[in-house]
């Protein structure tokens, strides 16, 4: 009996894993539409935190609700609170577009591949790095109001421990899923290529921090590429979201220390 395969078999060529990717995936113009669509349930999600809070000082006639309303943007619970309801509305509403894709599965779409130990200590010891460098620039350039800012979030947290899982999980789990995730593989597989996407979804990311000076803008767009390259590297979401997690990780523990440090 001859065991040897067909001829047209060894003939045919490799699977291009690429290639067969960029069927399976929402095109670039679907992708921008469906990420438009996820960003406004997101701030709707934001809105009705705001509004839920806003009721809740109305119907408990709390005084002063002018000022608190003033206050909003750096009211931490409501931060906390918006933060949380906008992540589990954005990540739910991605699972449901890649289910509608078919043929592939959330964890294959964004690329939630494991990666090794050494990959992570490599990336943790970048990040303190990045950190670092950060810091040292930011204290030559006078950068008082982004930790201002902060501050403030975290003395109007309510009960500081929701602040931090806020923005040490759900924050960094909505956002690498939206831009280095959903809206990564959407948009390098078009002319834009990887490099394209990674320079794209870091200008959006950091548009949307207008709650920061021009300095802390200009931080989180570097740190947007630099998360775009690891993702792309790694060919892996859970690099990116590791130094995301470190990086927010860093920024509320220097917040508490110099909360600290004043008193």
């Amino acid at each position: 009996m001859n065991d040897a395969p067909p001829l047209s078999s060894t003939l045919s060529p490799p699977v291009d894993e690429k290639a067969e990717l960029k069927k399976r995936v929402w095109g670039a113009w679907a992708t921008i539409g469906l990420g438009l669509a996820i960003g406004l349930l997101s701030i709707a999600a934001q809105t009705l935190v705001i509004i839920a809070f806003i009721a809740s000082r109305v119907l408990s006639h709390t005084g002063g609700l002018t000022q608190e309303i003033n206050a909003l943007p750096t009211n931490g619970l409501v931060v906390s609170l918006a933060i949380i309801f906008s992540a589990l509305a954005g990540i739910g509403l991605i699972a449901l577009f890649v289910r509608l894709r078919g043929q592939i599965s959330l964890g294959e779409y964004l690329a939630f591949k494991r990666i090794s130990w050494k990959t992570a200590i490599v990336l943790v010891l970048f990040t303190a790095g990045l950190v670092a460098l950060a810091g040292l620039i930011g204290g030559a350039s006078g950068d008082s109001r982004n930790s201002g800012f902060m501050v403030d979030v975290y003395n109007t947290s309510g009960w500081p421990p929701l602040l931090w899982i806020a923005v040490i999980a759900f924050a960094p789990a909505f956002e690498e899923a939206f831009f280095r995730g959903f809206s990564f593989v959407g948009l390098q597989y078009s002319r834009i290529g990887a490099i394209g996407a990674i320079l794209f979804t870091s200008l959006v990311w950091a548009t949307l921090h207008i709650q920061y000076d021009i300095f802390g803008m200009a931080t989180v767009l570097v740190l947007g590429m630099v998360l775009g390259a690891v993702r792309l590297k790694t060919g892996s979401l859970w690099g990116s979201m590791l130094i995301h997690s470190l990086w927010n990780f860093v920024a509320v523990l220097g917040t508490v220390l110099s909360i600290n440090a004043a008193h």
